[in-house]
């Protein structure tokens, strides 16, 4: 097609193109290296083992593709290294010497681009993925963008491909640039990095990471004075992200450039800040022994900001799987064993689970992973584990990062709520509530409060003390003496409305409980339970009777009831 192209605009008609490519068509050789042979075995031409000894080798294969249309393998080498110089020393040796014309082909910046959108989706951002603009695509597209940014928003750029400068300014390549233009003419048709970052930093309180992987390949020394990106300042509340320090080239590895490959694994982190995700990705090429290739930044961001900020108030960064923990598979080895230990009904077993938690480090564990250790440490406690009640009572002063206990809270709070199949329970989780209250109405877990409140009233029907609420609950207690010193529970009332119902939902108000279990209990003992019921701490509630009783008289009531508030107004997503 490219031959084509170039003698379409040298002869007349369209039967001389034809004949002109049939005449080279025999002349046309392709040769090619691999960094994943996953293709090579799932198409059968080698045996997995072989693949998996070539990775862990780093053996590259050459291959050729003749003008015939056969498939060779020429030789292997070890490194990508050898394959790109080998693959130069083979074109150059079979270059015609009429059409001496080469076309180098990868489609890592594709790759690139591609697993970023992916990764950023992932985090939460909203994003715009282009391939391959032209410059006038490039310019709408930017334009257009820029006009959806508003004030206070978070906004990532991010460029895979080519990029130069020159005299000190810095532009991107678009694909109908022409590599035989001169510097002017190059200034116009390529697209200049200091407009970018113009475009989208024009509203207010913006924040704003742009991140240039480039560039990857030779352009010709005629136009460009720098293959790489020249040193630019960062406009406040902005960092510029550079894959490589001024003067150097960027590097490809498993089908990524160096730079993306370890900056996709870094930027999914959660809790961590941008400013060190770019220093992580630095020390992890650093420590690949790849010290040619150092990445940059330049930045005058303003306060924190996260890729992944990890919301603990948002139940979106909480799985399905996690919320509904049945059948949940943690992605963590080590977790695994901590919630396998946590799960035994073996109080050694917990205790080695529990120790084992505050000697791994959690700060880059999956959110779901620690919501789903909240949820069964607060299980083990409920199983009479000394260690998990001792944990969860002293939770607050641990030496957990602040970051891990918000989610492992979250895990706690939901468990007393909600069932493994991520249904509200119809009898509260309520042995150990106490603590898991104190810490939600901890200043220092706002975010957990926030969270457990937004579950509470989207799928809660039952009467509940809210955390961190100063309303007072009221309730009144509707008796019926059956002897000297016993009373039944007729009713029991809130706001003017019977709230006093069966496990199913039928309402036991004003019915005979003879057909039921039942409990007879003192004073003191009735209203602990409702305390349990609610979830409320005793100065929270405020409970009034019909008659007047004494604290040796005892009380019968259903022995399991719930006190509903909104029955069947509330369902489930």
């Amino acid at each position: 097609a490219m031959f084509a192209r170039e003698v379409a605009l040298c002869v007349d008609t369209f039967q001389e193109v034809l004949n002109f490519v049939e005449e080279i068509k025999l002349k046309i050789n392709h040769y090619y290296t691999l960094d994943d042979l996953k293709y090579q075995v799932m198409g059968g031409r080698i045996k997995p083992a072989v693949a998996l000894f070539s990775k862990l080798l780093n053996i590259k294969p050459l291959m050729n593709l003749d003008c015939t249309g056969k498939l060779a393998l020429i030789s292997r080498v070890f490194s990508r290294k050898k394959a790109i110089y080998m693959l130069a020393d083979k074109c150059c040796k079979c270059l015609d010497a009429d059409y001496k014309i080469v076309l180098i082909a990868h489609a890592d910046c594709e790759n690139d681009a591609k697993e970023m959108n992916i990764a950023l989706s992932e985090v939460g951002f909203k994003t715009e993925f282009f391939l391959n603009l032209n410059r006038q695509e490039l310019i709408k597209i930017i334009s257009e963008f820029s006009n959806e940014i508003e004030d206070n928003d978070f906004i990532v750029f991010y460029y895979s491909g080519h990029g130069f400068q020159i005299n000190n300014e810095n532009y991107i390549i678009p694909i109908d640039f022409d590599a035989n233009s001169d510097s002017k003419e190059a200034k116009y048709e390529c697209y200049p990095l200091n407009d970018l970052i113009n475009n989208l930093t024009e509203h207010k309180n913006i924040s704003l990471v742009v991140i240039l992987d480039a560039c990857r390949g030779e352009f010709s020394d005629k136009c460009i004075s720098s293959k790489t990106f020249a040193a630019m300042s960062a406009p406040l509340g902005s960092l510029i992200a550079f894959s490589t320090s001024p003067g150097t080239a960027a590097k490809e590895i498993e089908n990524h450039g160096l730079y993306t490959y370890y900056l996709l694994k870094n930027i999914r982190l959660p809790r961590i800040p941008v400013e060190r995700v770019f220093k992580k990705t630095r020390e992890d090429i650093l420590n690949a022994k790849e010290f040619y290739q150092i990445p940059w930044e330049h930045t005058s961001l303003i306060g924190n900001l996260y890729f992944n900020a990890d919301d603990v108030a948002g139940s979106q960064y909480y799985e399905e799987k996690a919320l509904a923990d049945r059948d949940y598979i943690c992605k963590s080895n080590d977790i695994r064993s901590i919630i396998s230990g946590l799960k035994s009904y073996n109080w050694p077993m917990q205790e080695v689970a529990i120790s084992n938690l505050f000697s791994i480090t959690l700060m880059e564990s999956s959110v779901n992973d620690l919501f789903i250790v909240g949820r069964n440490l607060y299980q083990a406690a409920c199983g009479n584990s000394f260690a998990a009640i001792g944990t969860i009572e002293r939770f607050g002063t641990n030496k957990l990062d602040i970051s891990v206990k918000q989610h492992i809270i979250n895990g706690m709070a939901f468990e007393i709520l909600f069932d493994s199949y991520g249904k509200p329970r119809k009898e509260f989780k309520d042995r150990l509530y106490k603590p898991i209250i104190e810490l939600l109405e901890d200043d220092n877990f706002i975010n957990c409060r926030s969270f457990i409140i937004k579950r509470i009233n989207q799928y809660v029907e039952d009467l509940i003390y809210i955390p961190g609420s100063s309303d007072i609950i009221d309730i009144k207690i509707i008796l019926q003496r059956i002897s000297n010193n016993e009373y039944e529970v007729k009713d029991i009332m809130h706001q003017g409305k019977s709230v006093y119902y069966m496990l199913d939902g039928i309402n036991i108000g004003n019915q005979d409980i003879d057909s039921l279990l039942t409990n007879s209990l003192y004073i003191e003992q009735f209203e602990n339970m409702l305390y349990y019921k609610t979830l409320s701490p005793s100065s929270m509630m405020n409970i009034d009777f019909n008659i007047d009783i004494n604290s040796n008289d005892k009380i019968r009531i259903a022995k399991h009831f719930r006190l509903v508030y909104n029955f069947m107004s509330k369902m489930m997503d």
